[in-house]
């Protein structure tokens, strides 16, 4: 019997009967072809790392990105890993369990900025253990599903492209005791139309070797083996242009620093690659694919200052010249402090941090003032 849990996963139960084994095998197909199918949409990216564990045990993990707004399919329970060799051939699967779905917190990376409400990111962590033994070029681990988010910008009818996850690990036997590097932030998952990115993506290697980072393509769900197949991208993106921005998109090859100012609303496929090098040789490479939803962000802090507008959109305060001092008003919203600059050339002493602050010109003219809200 085939029933649906409360949390969208399903259960199997297999009852005696005096039938065939053939009925209980296509229940059993059934099920497997209906759950692959039911959770394979509306994946958004996603990255493995592996750590030793001592010996020749190696544990692997996948984690996984899904959109999880109201009719979106959930996600999965379990995945099976493929190892393969160094030239692509099989070498064995490996199944992990979903040890835990998140909801991610939607952030800007800008505490002035308020991203849209309607952005659900849930993430998934699946973990397994396996021996592997020296192998000469390494081994690839990979996982592939169909499909991804049907509202991808940059990619031709992204429903239908399908995802590949992977990573080469090196050889265990020429490098034992090596683990993969591990993402320090989690990039924002909102993205501001029109404001400037600049995100820390590096990484951080438990043995000490030496980091790259570069754009990459992101990875269709063909063929099963590598070498693994682009995506098809839209007229005007490619790898290395994967988001309407300028500046373009860029990451720093060293420090992991990621810039550009995006200027097109849309859900953009981006793709970050590290690779590890010791001694001079590359000796593993890395992704991690995830989705960035460009957006109109709420301003949630503004600095204003109350007065008569002027052409380029600030105020213009006109004050009698029978007192020099200035009694400023404070129009700001959203903000906890407040640094003023009074515009006094004859000192470096105009400065305040009061909400309502005051201060006394030495003489009649025009004086810049300058209100920063955080």
């Amino acid at each position: 019997m085939l029933t649906q849990n409360l949390d969208n996963s399903f259960s199997l139960t297999i009852f005696t009967h005096p039938m065939s084994m053939k009925r209980t095998s296509l229940l059993l197909f059934l099920f497997l072809y209906f759950n692959i199918n039911s959770f394979a949409t509306h994946l958004i990216g996603g990255n493995f790392v592996y750590s030793w564990a001592g010996g020749t045990s190696y544990e692997i993990t996948m984690v996984l990105f899904r959109d999880c707004n109201p009719g979106n399919a959930g996600m999965p329970f379990s995945a099976t890993f493929r190892i393969s060799n160094a030239s692509g051939g099989f070498v064995k699967s490996v199944f992990a369990l979903n040890g835990g779905n998140t909801i991610l917190p939607v952030s800007t990376n800008d505490p002035c900025l308020t991203p849209p409400s309607n952005i659900c990111v849930q993430q998934g962590v699946f973990t397994a253990s396996t021996n592997l033994g020296s192998s000469a070029g390494g081994y690839w681990v990979s996982w592939q599903s169909c499909c991804r988010n049907g509202t991808i910008v940059n990619l031709i009818n992204p429903l239908s492209q399908g995802m590949t996850l992977f990573m080469k690990i090196p050889d265990p036997g020429a490098y034992a005791g090596n683990s993969s590097p591990v993402f320090v932030n989690f990039p924002p998952l909102a993205i501001c139309l029109n404001q400037t990115i600049n995100f820390n993506h590096s990484a951080t290697d438990v043995n000490g070797d030496s980091l790259s980072y570069k754009l990459i393509p992101s990875y269709a769900n063909s063929p099963v083996a590598p070498p693994f197949s682009w995506v098809n991208y839209a007229t005007g993106y490619s790898p290395s242009y994967p988001l309407a921005s300028s500046p373009a998109l860029a990451i720093d090859p060293v420090t992991g620093q990621l810039t550009g100012t995006p200027n097109l609303l849309g859900q953009f496929v981006v793709n970050i690659g590290v690779d590890e090098w010791r001694n001079g040789v590359k000796i593993g490479e890395y992704f991690r694919e995830i989705q960035f939803n460009v957006a109109n962000c709420i301003q949630s802090v503004s600095a204003a200052i109350p007065g008569i507008p002027q052409a380029n959109g600030g105020p213009n305060l006109i004050y009698s010249c029978n007192n020099y001092t200035v009694n400023f008003g404070n129009n700001s919203t959203g903000a906890i402090s407040y640094f003023w600059d009074f515009g006094d050339p004859t000192t470096t002493n105009d400065t305040s941090s009061a909400e309502f602050p005051s201060y006394t010109y030495p003489d009649t003219g025009t004086y810049l003032v300058s209100l920063i809200a955080n």
